[in-house]
């Protein structure tokens, strides 16, 4: 949790996703040039544009309100002012249409664009998809239109609508109205928008794809690539991806090293992003003078130092930052703070947090937050009070971590009746929680063999309109699996499948830990389906995994269901992991 909210505070800083993709469509120009101009109508355009420079909306309004004669530039100002004091887009858009009928103006491609671009923003992507529609039928769509619709279709996860859109783009008939041409933007969209479904495969197939047809994919193109699969903490094929830019004779600038960095942050991997870091250094050093290592990159380090173990290797890394001449901020502090509270060293911890406050830093929640886990995993909840309250003196509110972390530190110093009674206090309080705060309890009760008490925590979550996670029903499965109730376990499992998630190696643990409890003349039977989803499904099939499997349906069965998932092509992750060399015990999960 801690960890996530640092990387969270780092992305806030910097994105993984460099300026030029689908995310940063760029609104059209209000001054596009129509040939309506009078020398009047110009220093009206100038008072309004100066206006809606300077944030005045209100005024903006009233004055081209007032106006007896409008062009297309005046109506998207109008258009943009009435965003600006708060209009709905739609509602926007329709006094923009009755502006542009008023004043005997047809509405060209600028107006649309502007549409389509604040609801971008602001709109569902349906309502994008329905405005594009209507820009169809009065003026030829321009690229910029459909890459916000290529966005709007993988916003909706309607890949398929996506490619398809993209592959027009793409064979556009000579003389063809719609659609448009794509540009690098096109790509770059859809590419960003797999990354963060979790898809990198199929992203850097699009840029294979951009490549073969003849289009130039640039820096931006393959960053994006290459920060699609460090999202999903894969730093080896990042790596690729990055030698493949280098192949392409492109060079790589800091935005493109910190999205390899992260991926090596992202796997716990602070061999790799030293050594990347470390190529980093020397490239800028002799090739790339402009693109030389930043706050980021030695912010990432630290955070893969610290997901690795490593605090040690933390504080050379932000020692180094310094040495280069380079503020530290609260992210650097932050991870520093996070890597101790990992390794256990609550004092540690808290002197890092100390020297923040020291350097001028005031800490944030993050801060707080990791200092606290510190004394969380100790079990010493009174520690853990005490640095709420000090988070509470300087003004920090505490988050929803926060209280999860409190609770934790409570279950970890085997006080669950009092987490319990902590939680209620602050449902009563009307405080912000989160899953997290549930599933410590939840768990925690489960080991203690008081499934009454796990099911009314999960009771009170729905109650405070928290959303479950896969965390917490996996948590419940594996209460249900300690007594062996194969049937409460399923129905967890199915509910969360209701709520849209996949089951995870967590899943099928707490599952085939129920099949287990069962009599053994039922073991098998009851295992047997959830053994064959597990291999037809995304879930690596790790070593505990393997011999749960083996052991609920005898060696050799397992082994000919195997093989047959195999033979068949339909293996998924969990097969092709089979089929690997098996990891060393330090590699193991």
């Amino acid at each position: 949790r801690r960890s996530k909210m640092l990387v969270q505070k780092m992305l806030v800083q910097t994105p993984l996703t460099p300026p030029g993709l689908g995310a940063d469509v760029v609104m059209p120009s209000i001054n596009e040039d129509t040939p309506t101009d009078t020398p009047t109508t110009t220093s009206f355009e100038a008072r309004a544009l100066e206006l809606l420079r300077l944030g005045d909306n209100a005024r903006a309004l009233e004055l081209l309100e007032g106006a007896d004669k409008l062009n297309i530039r005046l109506v998207n100002m109008l258009f943009t002012a009435l965003i600006g004091t708060g209009v709905g887009v739609d509602a926007a858009a329709v006094r923009a249409q009755q502006a542009c009928a008023a004043h005997g103006i047809a509405p060209n491609a600028s107006i649309f664009n502007n549409i389509l671009a604040a609801l971008d923003k602001a709109g569902p992507p349906e309502a994008v998809l329905a405005w594009l529609a209507k820009m169809r039928a009065a003026v030829p769509v321009t690229t910029t239109a459909a890459n916000i619709a290529l966005k709007a279709h993988l916003q909706r996860r309607d890949f398929g609508a996506a490619a398809e859109l993209l592959r027009s783009m793409m064979k556009r008939a000579a003389g063809a109205d719609y659609p448009p041409p794509p540009n690098e933007m096109s790509f770059n969209t859809v590419i960003s928008a797999l990354g963060d479904a979790a898809q990198p495969e199929r992203a850097e197939s699009v840029l294979s794809t951009m490549i073969d047809a003849g289009f130039t994919a640039s820096p931006v193109t393959f960053t994006a690539t290459i920060a699609a699969f460090a999202k999903q903490s894969r730093p080896a094929d990042a790596a690729r991806v990055l030698k493949r830019m280098l192949a392409a004779r492109l060079q790589p600038d800091t935005w493109c090293f910190n999205a390899v960095l992260s991926a090596y942050a992202n796997a716990a991997d602070p061999e790799g992003a030293r050594a990347t870091l470390a190529n980093f250094e020397a490239r800028a050093a002799e090739e790339c003078p402009n693109a030389a290592p930043d706050l980021v990159s030695y912010n990432t380090l630290m955070l893969a130092c610290a997901r690795g173990g490593r605090p040690a290797e933390a504080e050379a890394a932000f020692q180094k930052l310094l040495a280069r001449g380079l503020v530290p901020n609260e992210v650097s502090y932050s991870t520093a703070i996070s890597a101790h509270a990992r390794a256990g060293n609550a004092a540690a911890a808290q002197g890092w947090l100390d020297k923040m406050t020291a350097a001028g830093i005031a800490p944030d929640a993050v801060a707080f937050n990791a200092a606290c886990s510190a004394h969380a995993r100790l079990g010493d909840a009174a520690a853990a009070l005490r640095c709420v309250d000090a988070m509470r003196a300087a003004g920090v509110e505490p988050t929803a971590s926060t209280h999860a972390i409190l609770v934790n530190a409570l279950v970890k110093a085997g006080q669950l009746d009092a987490a319990s009674a902590s939680l209620q206090a602050l449902l009563v309080a009307g405080e912000r929680l989160s899953a997290p705060t549930f599933n410590t309890l939840i768990s925690a009760y489960g080991k203690a063999g008081r499934r009454p008490d796990a099911e009314a925590a999960f009771s009170a979550m729905l109650a405070a309109n928290v959303r479950p996670s896969l965390v917490t029903y996996n948590a419940l499965a594996s209460v249900y699996a300690l007594e062996g109730d194969i049937d409460a376990a399923e129905a967890a499992v199915h509910a969360a499948s209701q709520r849209g998630f996949a089951p995870d190696r967590f899943t099928y643990a707490a599952l085939f830990n129920a099949c287990e409890a069962l009599p053994a003349r039922d073991r098998r039977r009851r295992a047997v389906p959830h053994v064959t989803a597990l291999l037809s499904s995304r879930v690596e099939l790790t070593e505990r995994l393997r011999r749960s499997s083996a052991r609920l349906l005898g060696d050799d069965s397992f082994a000919a269901l195997l093989k047959s998932h195999r033979g068949s092509g339909g293996g998924g992750a969990a097969t092709r992991a089979a089929q690997r060399p098996r990891a060393s015990p330090s590699l193991r999960v």
